[in-house]
């Protein structure tokens, strides 16, 4: 019995295993293939980059010889984009002319791309200085309203004595300016928008058409300027803060800054003219102030930056404070001391709270103390209140020192 027990057991395994290995296999993934082609004579493009993407998936793949591309993804809704993956290639990125593309079965979907222009940008230094290394050429999109936006699209310069040169490819068609950068930190070159200049009101634009070659000669390169900006208070005291600058237009400048202690130095300026905003790094918040004292861009001063100089600028925080009209004080309650807050112009939006016995601060923060009564009899306590408000300098204030009593409480 037992023998044809194990036998039925081992019957029943076997064609469990059966239809496992002959049960419906996983469903394949769909495949999303097509053919990359150049405008305008259609011929078929090697070494494209094609990616489908959605927030959850990412997948490429390469063309070959004869332009086809295939990938292989789960099923969902896909944005499908080819690129052309040299710094100096001939083909401006593009999106699949279908939009948003469903992968639910296999798909096809053929891309054309669009030749991008090309500039070639000859350089030049001022004082006819050999040509630092680590210089390079950014394009910046010029916008409907006039604003300028990095493209992306840089071209490192190759230079040769007191000249270089350097080539800004895969451009599409638009307005762009163009703006020396230095990859050494601001500390080879003055990082200017062309012609010379620290003001991007003051770029040249250039208006480019498809497939264009452009050639601007000379670009010229300039000695960097330094500006050193000096935080102090509303009583002229050294003070840390954050410090941002920007030229004349309004457009932010990077100049790689240095911060120690009250001091911010900005690197690579070219000549301009600059404005600058700073907060108190820890007390204030959200108090912007451009300098010297003004609460918008068109009331700041500004300062003028020469070529090739090192300038210093001493700039004062005016922030308002808030201040305690009446004194927070201590009030004991049995064994329990609490703390009232007082009155406060303006008030505050949120306090936080530090206790003193005998002297010594204590980890307690919350508002209520409440005390052992045999290991504090007599001992003194002290509390200070700090007070919270947007815009304004936080300010701490302190009770006066009460007793606890001797006897039984």
């Amino acid at each position: 019995m037992r023998r044809r027990l194990l036998q039925l057991t081992a019957g029943v395994l076997l064609v469990g295993l059966a239809l496992g290995l002959t049960g419906p296999a996983q469903a394949a993934r769909p495949v999303l293939s097509g053919v990359v082609t150049g405008h305008p004579d259609g011929s078929l493009l090697a070494g494209i980059r094609v990616c489908a993407e959605n927030r959850s998936t990412s997948v490429c793949a390469t063309t070959g010889p004869d332009g086809r591309y295939r990938i292989t993804a789960p099923s969902g809704t896909y944005r499908v984009t080819a690129s052309d993956p040299y710094l100096n290639g001939d083909w401006v990125d593009q999106r699949w002319a279908g939009g948003s593309l469903v992968l639910d079965r296999d798909r096809r979907a053929d891309i054309v791309m669009r030749p991008g222009a090309r500039v070639d940008l000859r350089l030049r230094t001022r004082d006819g200085s050999p040509m630092p290394e680590f210089v390079s050429v950014e394009a910046y999109r010029v916008g409907t309203d006039g604003r300028l936006t990095y493209a992306n699209l840089l071209g490192n310069a190759s230079a040769t004595e007191d000249r270089g040169w350097a080539e800004v490819a895969k451009i599409p068609p638009g307005r762009y300016a163009f703006r020396v950068v230095s990859g050494d930190g601001g500390r080879n070159v003055a990082e200017s928008w062309h012609p010379f200049t620290g003001s991007s009101a003051a770029a040249q634009r250039f208006t480019i058409s498809e497939g264009a070659r452009v050639t601007v000669d000379p670009v010229e390169v300039g000695p960097p300027s330094t500006l050193v900006v000096a935080s102090t208070g509303p009583k002229g005291r050294a003070l840390a803060s954050e410090v941002e600058l920007f030229d004349a237009a309004g457009m932010p400048v990077w100049g790689h800054p240095e911060t120690r202690g009250n001091r911010t130095t900005f690197h690579g300026l070219a000549p301009g003219r600059y404005r600058i905003r700073h907060t108190e790094r820890d007390r204030t918040q959200g108090y912007l102030q451009w300098h010297p004292s003004g609460g918008t861009r068109a009331k700041a001063r500004d300062v003028v930056v020469g070529e090739g100089v090192d300038q210093r600028v001493t700039t004062r925080l005016t922030y308002p404070s808030m201040r305690a009209t009446t004194r927070p004080r201590l009030v004991r309650d049995l064994n329990t001391v609490t703390i009232k807050h007082g009155r406060w112009s303006p008030k505050p939006t949120r306090y936080s709270y530090e206790w003193y016995v005998s002297g010594r601060k204590k980890s307690n923060t919350w508002r209520d103390y409440t005390f052992m009564k045999d290991s504090s009899k007599g001992k003194t306590v002290r509390a200070c209140v700090t007070a919270y408000r947007a815009k304004y300098a936080t300010t701490r204030v302190c009770t006066k020192t009460i007793r606890l009593p001797r006897g039984d409480w």
